[in-house]
């Protein structure tokens, strides 16, 4: 199978990544910062070619767009739609709404980017 993962440098993104390079997949691992992933970045260089790191945010259209492009046309089989922000906790009234919107903008809007650039590979797949 050919998965992508998003929000792959840690957590459930990168045990996702782990899981399937163990059963055999191709995987291509998508996370804001691939430079400082330095365990993801490890699994890559063990991999012999079955991970690719791609660098993008998914609370960016441009970042997502790019991201695309990056990472080839290969037909997908899955898409791990992982990645998140935590929200702050706090009173309605000490509620910072730029702070709300971007967690609305990756938590929600976030996967629907992914959705929307990949579901050409994903009806290949």
């Amino acid at each position: 199978m050919r998965v992508f993962v998003t929000g792959a440098n840690r957590g459930i993104g990168l045990e996702f990544v782990r899981q399937c390079l163990a059963r055999g997949d191709t995987v291509e691992a998508l996370c804001r910062c691939p430079e400082g992933a330095h365990e993801l970045q490890a699994l890559a260089a063990s991999a012999r070619g079955a991970l690719q790191v791609l660098g993008g945010d998914v609370g960016s259209d441009a970042s997502v767009a790019a991201a695309r492009c990056a990472g080839g046309d290969e037909p997908l089989d899955l898409v791990i739609n992982n990645a998140g922000v935590r929200g702050a906790w706090t009173s309605l009234a000490d509620l910072p709404f730029d702070s709300a919107l971007e967690t609305l903008s990756v938590n929600a809007l976030g996967p629907l980017r992914i959705a929307r650039a990949y579901i050409d590979r994903l009806r290949r797949g």
